[in-house]
């Protein structure tokens, strides 16, 4: 995942999904920047983080201003979730 790709952020369990940019990776945590942070992201809040290629499933650690730090603790490549929902598909 590069700096600056475009990424959706979205609170678990229900939350409504909002867009955002990454802005920097350190090891398992990512920074992201959002243009309309809630009170509902507060630190310690499980969150989802989606781009193009996976989902990543973490806690929020910190925030500033329009920022979130989040510990990843779970990626999720689209791909095997692509043939897993279509295997479910086909036989259900």
């Amino acid at each position: 995942m590069r700096n600056g790709a475009p990424i959706q952020v979205r609170l678990l369990p229900n939350g409504n999904a909002h867009a955002g940019m990454l802005r920097s990776s350190h090891g398992r945590v990512l920074e992201v920047e959002l243009s309309d942070l809630g009170a509902e992201c507060a630190p310690g809040a499980a969150i989802e983080l989606a781009v193009q290629e996976a989902l990543y499933l973490g806690m929020i650690d910190r925030r500033q201003d329009g920022r979130l730090w989040v510990s990843i603790e779970h990626r999720l490549d689209r791909a095997p979730l692509a043939a897993l929902r279509a295997a479910w598909r086909e036989g259900g």
